[in-house]
């Protein structure tokens, strides 16, 4: 009989990779910089984020590091630099350390910024319909999103990556769908590459957090049971991960 490899369960550890879903300023840099675990590096995109974390480094036990990039550079600069940073260990310093990586923030201006280098090396101009993009540059730009979320499912951290969200409407205003803000066929198929998908949005004063399907939103969770989470944070999820807690009922946070 041919054996097979038994798989049998072992110590968790936060490694988990998740995309979190939010209208701007819908609470996605709070909610990762929520988690006090270990360390938490953003890639900074997006201007602006850094505000929200300032109010919250006096709380902390563990520090928030950033590296950041303006929307008008070029991507090469921000693949560069996880090059770089791969390289010299760091995402494994950051799984030893019980770390968390924020990567990109946001993966909607990562694909804007891509979207023009690949204009830019292609000769195409965006502002020009007799230079607008072709079949082939819209197949390098999902390779190149492609290569980014691949080498990010590889690292051995826990990953966050959040985008935006686009909400399509039917002719009379209602919504019909909601998804991430990536321009190009690469966001029908987004989720599949993370186990983790929520989407998070504000109710009154208080931020939710949807862990299924909801306000024609996919989110998903193959780790935890429950629907949603009140006031979340990153802390109190990652810590219920590694003991095996799954969440199945909707909960406030703890």
């Amino acid at each position: 009989m041919i054996e097979k490899q038994q798989m049998i369960a072992g110590d968790r550890r936060f490694d988990l990779k998740f995309l979190l879903v939010s209208d701007p300023g819908g609470g996605k840099t709070h909610f990762c910089a929520s988690y006090d675990l270990g360390p938490v590096h953003f890639y900074m995109l997006d201007p602006g984020g850094e505000k929200t974390i300032e109010k919250l480094l006096d709380k902390r036990k563990h520090p928030i590091t950033i590296d950041y990039f303006s929307p008008e550079e070029p991507y090469n600069k921000l693949w560069k630099q996880i090059q770089k940073d791969h390289k010299a260990g760091f995402f494994h310093d950051m799984a030893e350390a019980n770390g968390l990586v924020v990567l990109p923030d946001s993966l909607t201006t990562a694909n804007d910024m891509i979207i023009a280098e690949v204009a830019k090396n292609n000769g195409r101009d965006l502002m020009n319909v007799d230079k607008a993009l072709r079949i082939q540059d819209w197949g390098q730009i999902t390779q190149w999103c492609k290569t980014l979320i691949t080498t990010i499912n590889a690292m051995p951290c826990a990953v966050a990556v959040p985008a935006h969200l686009y909400t399509d409407t039917n002719d009379d205003g209602s919504v019909s769908k909601r998804y991430p803000a990536i321009t190009g066929q690469f966001r029908t198929h987004l989720g599949r590459y993370f186990s983790e998908v929520y989407f998070l949005y504000s109710q009154g004063k208080k931020r939710m957090l949807c862990m299924t399907e909801a306000y024609n939103f996919q989110a998903k969770s193959r780790v935890f049971q429950c629907d949603k989470m009140e006031t979340p944070s990153l802390s109190f999820l990652a810590k219920a991960y590694m003991d095996g807690n799954l969440l199945d009922e909707p909960l406030q946070k703890r």
